[in-house]
């Protein structure tokens, strides 16, 4: 029995000591809930790289549409050559050179860019549901939080008063 009173005294004295704290530091959140979501969902590292992935996967559209484009491609030489011949001592100095401009243009790629098109646009509607999903997770995580908070707070507050009293 004195074994039992014993602990109801040390957890009375942490709950007075846990009230004590939270009363001489002031309320532990000073922002409105709205604040709280806000600053989650700007902050968070998981978002953010959610976002990039979203970023990425939309650059596959535009990579998917360029092969309804043409490609261009420029090459060139340039060489230098001595000959000699025995005739006369004849020696001839000759600086070849070329270039080449060249322009391609698809017109039937047996249906590949439309495949690829709408794949990568499919891949990006995936994406961005998973957005949508992080987005809830973290809003939620958040949310519980500043709830748990509040109750915690409303806990020390009427423990507080159980100590007055």
């Amino acid at each position: 029995m004195m074994e039992c009173l014993g602990g109801r005294r040390n957890r009375r004295g942490l709950a007075l000591l846990c009230a004590v704290f939270l009363a001489a530091s002031g309320p532990a959140v000073a922002e409105t809930l709205t604040d709280a979501l806000s600053s989650a969902y700007d902050s968070n590292p998981d978002l953010a790289a959610q976002r990039a992935v979203l970023r990425q996967t939309d650059e596959h559209v535009n990579q998917a549409m360029s092969n309804w484009r043409p490609s261009v491609s420029i090459s060139g030489d340039y060489g230098i050559a001595d000959y000699k011949t025995s005739q006369l001592l004849n020696r001839q100095h000759l600086r070849p050179h070329g270039a080449a401009l060249t322009i391609t243009q698809p017109i039937f790629r047996g249906l590949r860019t439309l495949a690829e098109t709408r794949a990568a646009e499919s891949d990006v509607q995936s994406a961005r549901a998973a957005l949508q999903q992080k987005e809830q997770d973290v809003l939620l995580a958040a949310a519980g939080v500043y709830f748990d908070v509040i109750r915690d707070q409303a806990v020390a507050r009427l423990q507080q008063s159980n100590v007055k009293v």
